[in-house]
């Protein structure tokens, strides 16, 4: 994403914010492919739609969920979006899957916010498991 905003001037700033200073996470990678095509599909709007010239992601990874906070600078044509479009039936449908919700803003360019469920996007580590009577 950093590449492609630099190939069309657009700054583009990031930033992880965890609880703890080193979580080891597996990701399902289900999980993974639609975390990459919510924020490719999010990143494609700011091109088409919004006119920005800067993008911030913000990760934040908390004990229980991980939040994605994609926002834009865009002009507000980027509010008069489609909500019927394929784009964004596609994100809300890959947050349901992931069992999360999604929050967008448009008072200043575009800000969308999604939640998931560690529980859910996260395989388990059966090595936690108390052992068993089996």
């Amino acid at each position: 994403m950093a590449e492609n905003c630099h190939t069309h001037n657009i700054e583009f700033g990031y930033e992880a914010i965890l609880y703890e200073e080193n979580p080891t996470l597996k990701i399902k990678g289900t999980s993974i492919r639609n975390i990459y095509f919510i924020l490719k599909e999010l990143f494609n709007n700011t091109l088409k739609h919004s006119h920005a010239d800067k993008v911030n992601l913000t990760v934040t990874l908390n004990p229980k969920n991980i939040s994605i906070r994609y926002s834009d600078n865009g002009t507000s044509e980027a509010t008069n979006i489609s909500k019927t479009g394929n784009g964004l039936k596609n994100i809300e449908k890959r947050v349901r899957e992931e069992h999360g919700t999604i929050h967008t803003d448009t008072q200043s360019g575009w800000t969308t916010t999604l939640t998931l469920d560690l529980g859910v996007i996260v395989e388990a580590d059966i090595t936690k498991f108390p052992e068993s009577d089996f």
